[in-house]
């Protein structure tokens, strides 16, 4: 297959901002495009080879594989073996624990479906994950285990048919992506079905002949160009991927392969050397880029800063050189250390699985912490795994009354539990996201006089526009809708409570809300944000666990997310004018030079960023009844 600069260029296109996306810069929101963009270019250069080979009758499944190990496994287990001591000496036990699975999940192939049944890439614990990137490996992977047999067989057999069976297998998959993010979005994200669509649009491109010079392929390779930098700098995360909006990057990059000839614009840009250059190691740099971001945020509390964060791209890109030039290069070519026959590529292959297999299977760093912590430390940082002990589901009422992110449907709300009214004394009902349900328990514990019912859901907030729509996903639009057009209007309510990780675009829907409300519901009661930390608390508290408390609560403060301060007060003022009560919680938790990081038996206040312990909820509700700033009448 001739060589082509310009897709070079385009792997550099794809890598670039793939790498400042995970470093958090936000202009590039959609930088996660690139991996799309990555699987059309595979799509068309593996399915032309195979094309080639096939027509020259050379091609064996034997040599496909063999140049697949070359390719991928030198410089992926390098920097796995890279990434052992340093998640050794930086993570927390439980940190470890899902780093050991993914060195297994990694060497196998199968990363994705490991990270698909975890907290999703844009979940919060996807900065902890060093090779949480290798997903898009193990996709390609996967696929490729299976299509060179099927471009084999039809070619023998259907030669006639090749086009219309990948034409109605990417049709296929773009579908059950599409179902898919409706009914899984996290899943989707990593499931090879709803991603073959993508290389498969590559593979058609290998069908089309090279691209010839004309007007027609300077405007459409321009477009194809202007399609994925649009997609880069205006997705974002909120977007459902893959689905029908994956189909810009996708189209941008086929309009670019099929229509960039040596002479249009595009590709004299891409074939500049910086690009050309960048391209040649984009799939070290692409291995080396998430480890760099993760280790350099878990070697320090307050987290690496932006311009860090930039130093740290540039280096990938300089360790991606140094691992092209001396692991990629030598090995792909070969014979290295005896590697030039096909037998001893296998073999070593195997051999590395098996020792990454054994070393994640065994790997625990538990003594590591038990030596090196005091026993005040060790007590803190046992509080990054709360969600998993009996007081969460206690304070939480997890899958019965707060339901999460997984569970997308408002047939999994408990309204029997959830919602049970009683006679004799006042009903008052919190409805909100997990912002809410982190404080049912210790309102209905403080106020014994009255009955608390609860309806909450992940990223839910409880608002109405002044359109009369609801926000988010079917989830939470479903269940406000319920409790505001029929629990409320059916049922007497003495009071609603209004809790959420408000955000600058809530704050325009509070006035439309609360005159809603106030035709059926007597108090409005609207609970500010809390505190929102850059690092969770127990590691706050672990990691200076030799430092006096009063010490930590200083150092804290410069950890506090300062724009949910801004937040807290534009809803004060926005509900001003309106019968609803507003209840601040940041100062009760932070003083301008402090943080309350402690509940008062000693507990951590916070559990993980922002979400109250059960001993931490009951300590804030308490504290607002004795002040005043929380009146059940």
């Amino acid at each position: 297959m001739k060589y082509r600069r310009e897709i070079d260029g385009l792997r550099a296109i794809a890598v670039l901002p793939v790498i400042l996306f995970h470093a958090g810069f936000e202009v590039f929101g959609g930088g996660f495009v690139g991996v799309d963009v990555f699987f059309v270019i595979s799509g068309y250069l593996i399915t032309g080879i195979i094309l080639e080979d096939l027509k020259h009758g050379r091609f064996t499944i034997a040599g496909f594989y063999e140049r697949r190990a070359r390719r991928i496994l030198p410089a992926l287990f390098f920097v796995m073996l890279c990434c052992v001591p340093l998640a050794w000496v930086l993570m927390l036990p439980s940190q470890f624990e899902n780093f050991s699975k993914s060195l297994i999940a990694v060497s196998l192939f199968g990363s994705n479906i490991l990270f698909g049944g975890q907290d999703g890439y844009f979940g919060p614990t996807a900065e902890t994950q060093p090779l949480l990137h290798t997903w898009s490996l193990a996709v390609e992977e996967q696929y490729y285990i299976v299509f060179p047999l099927l471009l084999m067989t039809l070619w023998r057999y259907r030669r006639n048919r090749i086009l219309t069976v990948i034409v109605a297998l990417a049709v296929l998959s773009l579908i059950v992506a599409e179902l898919g993010w409706r009914y899984n979005p996290k899943a989707n994200f990593y499931f090879t079905p709803s991603r073959i669509w993508e290389l498969l649009a590559g593979a058609l491109c290998a069908f089309a002949p090279r691209p010839r010079p004309g007007v027609k392929g300077n405007l459409l390779s321009l477009l194809g160009l202007g399609m994925i930098v649009a997609s880069i700098l205006t997705f974002d995360e909120s977007l459902p991927f893959p689905s029908l909006y994956t189909l810009a990057p996708v189209a941008g990059c086929a309009l670019i392969i099929l229509f960039a000839a040596p002479q249009t614009w595009t590709a004299r840009l891409l074939s500049i050397k910086p690009f050309v250059g960048i391209g040649l190691i984009s799939y070290s740099a692409y291995l080396w880029h998430q480890p760099m971001f993760v280790f350099a945020r878990l070697s320090s509390v307050e987290g690496p800063s932006q311009a860090v964060l930039l130093a740290l791209a540039a280096t990938s890109l300089g360790l991606a050189y140094l691992s092209w030039r001396f692991v990629e290069q030598p090995f792909r070519r070969g014979p290295v250390f005896g590697f030039g026959q096909r037998r001893f590529v296998f073999s070593a292959s195997v051999a590395g699985m098996a020792l990454f297999i054994l070393c994640g299977t065994a790997a625990n760093n538990t003594p590591y912490f038990e030596s090196n912590l005091p026993e005040k430390g060790k007590y803190y940082f046992s509080y990054i795994d709360y969600h998993r002990t009996p007081n969460y589901f206690k304070q939480y009422r997890a899958s019965k009354c707060f339901y999460g992110s997984t569970q997308d449907s408002f047939s999994y709300f408990d309204q029997e539990l959830c919602l049970s009214h009683k006679t004799g004394v006042k009903n008052y009902i919190i409805v909100g996201d997990s912002h809410a349900a982190h404080l049912w328990y210790a309102i209905n514990e403080t106020f014994p006089e009255v009955n608390v019912m609860q309806a909450s859901a992940s990223g839910c907030f409880p608002l109405v526009s002044r359109e009369g729509t609801y926000a988010g996903k079917k989830r939470c639009s479903d269940l406000v809708q319920f409790i505001f057009e029929s629990y409320i209007v059916e049922h007497k309510v003495d009071g609603i409570i209004l809790s959420g990780r408000w955000n600058d675009s809530s704050v325009a829907d509070f006035p439309s809300t609360i005159a809603y409300l106030k035709q059926h519901v007597p108090q409005i009661i609207v609970l500010g944000p809390t505190v929102e930390f850059t690092t969770d608390v127990p590691v706050i508290l672990g990691a200076n666990s030799r430092l006096p408390i009063e010490e930590i609560a200083v150092k804290a403060r410069g950890l506090v997310n300062e724009s949910k301060l801004q937040v807290s007060d534009a809803i004060a003022a926005a509900i001003k004018e309106t019968s609803a009560q507003f209840v601040p919680l940041i100062p009760y938790v932070c003083r301008p030079d402090a943080c309350t990081l402690l509940a008062g038996n000693g507990e951590p206040l916070v559990f993980d960023y922002a979400h109250f312990t059960l001993a931490g909820s009951l300590s804030i509700v308490q504290r607002l009844k004795q002040s005043g700033a929380l009146h059940l009448d």
